[in-house]
């Protein structure tokens, strides 16, 4: 896959890095020709100086060919104006990166998809590291190995848990059927839109879909 990012800071630079070991594509736009010139001397990408909310620029990072435009600079601004602007250009899917909470509602007055407020999904990532009691999946979390992960089933879902063959190194936290919250050992049966939230490593998200009898893609 093909992935933009915009801004060459350190969660940038860090996505850009996890994103070409994973064998992705990625594009970097900064305005910053000295940040450009260290980036370049260990991430494997490409490069664009410019100002990443700029027409000129996105039109030269090609919208057609690109998966994913992800907005990571270091100003609100810049970010929600830069994925604005994208929409406009038929980017196909845009994520947008803001710290201050209070512009959630003007993301969801702008009918915003794919924005990460930081500050929030760190206070989560916080919370469910410290709900593991499990010690080896507390350092499997903390050194990214583990994920969690939420997946609603559709009508092609096992009827009870039994039935779920999990892969090895996932493990089943709750299922929300949209009423009230369960732990596993009180499920009784599953149905369509119950959402299930697992730990899982990356690599077995493919199975652990075809386990619920989800597409690889839903």
């Amino acid at each position: 896959m093909r992935m933009v990012i915009i801004g060459g800071g350190s969660l940038a630079s860090h996505c850009a890095a996890a994103l070409t070991k994973r064998d992705h594509e990625v594009v970097i736009i900064e305005k910053d020709q000295d940040k450009i010139d260290v980036l370049s001397q260990y991430i494997d990408c490409g490069f664009i100086l410019g100002d990443g909310a700029k027409p000129k620029f996105l039109e030269e990072a090609c919208a057609k060919n690109t998966d994913a435009l992800i907005c990571l600079s270091d100003s609100d601004t810049d970010n929600l104006l830069a994925a604005q602007v994208a929409k406009t250009m038929g980017f196909k899917r845009v994520i947008v990166r803001v710290e201050d909470d209070e512009l959630e509602p003007v993301c969801h007055n702008l009918k915003m998809e794919g924005v990460i407020f930081t500050n929030k999904q760190l206070t989560r990532e916080i919370v469910n590291m410290s709900e593991l009691h499990d010690g080896m999946l507390r350092s499997a979390y903390l050194e990214g190995e583990l994920q969690f992960v939420e997946l609603t089933l559709d009508e092609n879902c096992p009827k009870t848990l039994d039935e779920v063959e999990l892969p090895q190194q996932c493990h089943l936290v709750t299922v929300n059927t949209g009423e009230k919250c369960y732990i596993p050992a009180d499920v009784k049966s599953l149905n369509t839109c119950d959402k299930l939230l697992f730990v899982s490593r990356h690599e077995d998200l493919a199975e652990l879909r075809k386990s619920l009898g989800l597409s690889s893609d839903s």
